[in-house]
């Protein structure tokens, strides 16, 4: 479980899994201090770290010679009923395009984006 706990500065908060932590805040123009990650660029490091790490446990699995793996990713939320996130998935290596074509999907089923494809409910305990 992560807890987040404020800090006592306007909208800073810690964020700990009581064994590692970071710092997230908002941006100035909100009333933030801008000193840590935004909410939504955390959600966009977990879809990130999780594509990224799925396609080097695969590539390690299956004896794929990948050197890096970067995983950017933009949250849009323009449209009031949809949530696009756009993902570049760059894959280095001396790799053929089979094995980046299976790579990029081994990246679209990682744990984190099944989650966020399903239905999302939210109980407050």
């Amino acid at each position: 479980m992560v807890k987040v706990i404020t800090t006592g500065k306007p909208y800073s908060c810690l964020v700990t899994d009581g064994v590692h932590q970071l710092q997230a805040d908002t941006i100035l123009e909100y009333g933030g201090g801008n000193a840590g990650f935004r909410p939504h660029d955390l959600l966009a490091a977990a879809l990130g770290t999780c594509q990224a790490i799925s396609v080097r446990m695969y590539a390690s699995n299956h004896g794929i010679p990948v050197r890096s793996v970067t995983v950017e990713v933009e949250i849009d939320r323009t449209t009031q009923d949809k949530t696009v996130f756009r993902k570049i998935i760059s894959i280095e290596g001396d790799i053929s395009e089979d094995e980046r074509k299976n790579l990029y999907n081994v990246a679209t089923t990682c744990p984190v984006q099944q989650t966020l494809s399903q239905q999302l409910e939210f109980v407050i305990a």
